[in-house]
């Protein structure tokens, strides 16, 4: 049973990202909230599929937390689809499980981004634009594998291979883990304009990355940690919960369907929420000197924003990758969706970075009316029960121990 998640954010307003698009918790919050989304159906599809892809044992297993390896069947699945958005970062380059062939394979750096460009001033645009070198097309190349391919055209190729029962198993899950990172890209501004201007950024200025801001951060990287930083699964979890809503944000996301118009929106929301007044102006002191630009040092309320509207943009992403999906998304030929979770290989294979702790059950003094641990949870005021996995396993205010029947299954780590 689907959980209706806490509403905290209302209308759709945004602002920038990275070079790798959003970072990974930020790419995982997305699909957890587009996962909430999808009707049982779909998500059994979209879990068949991603176990056939061909590097499932070595870039999914291979990176699956312990708590999850000891977690249910359904939180296996949620990860996977959750893991599935990162794979097009996890392929740039080379780690303990990519070799140089996966990157050959696999990498394909324009498929991310499109530089829209945003000028600096009226006369850079009269003395650059007609002469932009930026691939700017939304036609959907016949080569479905055509590596220049930018993030409108790249969306629109990989939704034609995952919908396509005829395509070969692996290149749809393949493909499934395209739209879910390349949809979440093109929500962040970053990934959808750069700025020009003629002495400067002639070219472009990467979409923020050469603008450098305090510390070793640039204004994308600013963007790309702004739904969430550095975090372990659980507390990705939590802020997928948080931010997870049926009402109006979702809805409103949902008004626009065209991936071309995500970008236009994303476009607009660069040129006024990432090239604020204040960069501008620090660029432009900066534009014709003969020194570097420096730290444009932003105030504290653009990072304030940028949080604020990151959030924001992963929940529109979310639901607008579910609409994609829904219905849309048939299993493997020959393979019934089935949701048996995974099977552990021989040997370890859980990156040690990876793991993060079991949420334990509440102490003992704050559960010592509260009956006898069970390993389920149940949230007395909503009805929701949660494993001892989950975040808010013994926390919510009014609650009990319960057996596996009572409730409703959370939608985050299954019930």
């Amino acid at each position: 049973m689907r959980l209706l998640l806490k509403a905290v954010l209302l209308g759709l307003t945004l602002q920038p990202a990275s070079c790798l698009g959003w970072n990974g918790p930020g790419h995982n919050v997305i699909d957890l909230i587009a996962w909430e989304q999808l009707d049982d159906v779909t998500q059994a599809s979209a879990v068949a599929l991603l176990k056939a892809h061909p590097r499932y044992e070595q870039h999914f297993l291979g990176k699956m937390p312990e708590n999850v390896w000891s977690g249910s069947p359904a939180e296996q699945d949620q990860w996977l689809f959750a893991h599935a958005g990162t794979w097009p970062d996890l392929v740039r380059g080379r780690s303990d499980v990519v070799t140089d062939d996966d990157v050959r394979r696999y990498n394909r750096p324009t498929w991310h981004y499109i530089n829209l460009p945003v000028f600096l001033t009226p006369n850079d645009r009269a003395v650059l634009e007609p002469g932009l070198k930026v691939n700017r097309s939304t036609d959907i190349p016949a080569d479905r594998d055509a590596f220049a391919m930018n993030v409108v055209q790249a969306i629109g190729n990989s939704l034609r291979i995952v919908r396509d029962e005829d395509a070969a198993t692996h290149d749809r899950a393949v493909h499934l883990c395209w739209v879910l990172h390349l949809i979440g890209d093109a929500h962040q501004p970053c990934h959808a304009a750069a700025l020009f201007s003629q002495v400067r950024f002639p070219g472009g200025d990467r979409g923020g990355n050469q603008i450098p801001t305090k510390g070793k951060q640039n204004l994308h990287s600013v963007w790309d940690a702004s739904i969430l930083p550095r975090a372990d699964y659980n507390r990705i979890r939590k802020e997928a919960f948080e931010l997870s809503t049926g009402a109006e944000a979702g809805a409103e996301a949902l008004k626009v369907s065209s991936t071309a118009d995500w970008l236009r929106e994303c476009h607009h929301l660069a040129s006024s929420g990432v090239y604020t007044e204040h960069i501008r102006s620090m660029v432009a002191a900066a534009e014709g000197k003969r020194r570097d630009l420096g730290s444009v040092n932003p105030p504290d309320d653009y990072y304030a924003d940028a949080g604020r509207l990151g959030k924001q943009r992963a929940v529109a992403a979310g639901y607008r990758i579910a609409a994609q999906l829904n219905g849309q998304l048939a299993p493997p030929r020959g393979a019934q969706a089935s949701r048996p979770g995974v099977v552990r290989p021989q040997g370890s294979l859980v990156a040690p970075e990876a793991i993060t702790p079991v949420q334990g059950p509440p102490k003992a003094a704050a559960a010592a009316d509260r009956g006898q641990p069970t390993g389920f949870w149940l949230n007395t005021s909503s009805g929701v029960r949660h494993n001892a996995s989950c975040q808010s396993y013994g926390t919510t205010k009014r609650g009990d121990y319960c057996t596996a029947e009572e409730g409703k299954a959370c939608g985050i780590c299954g019930g």
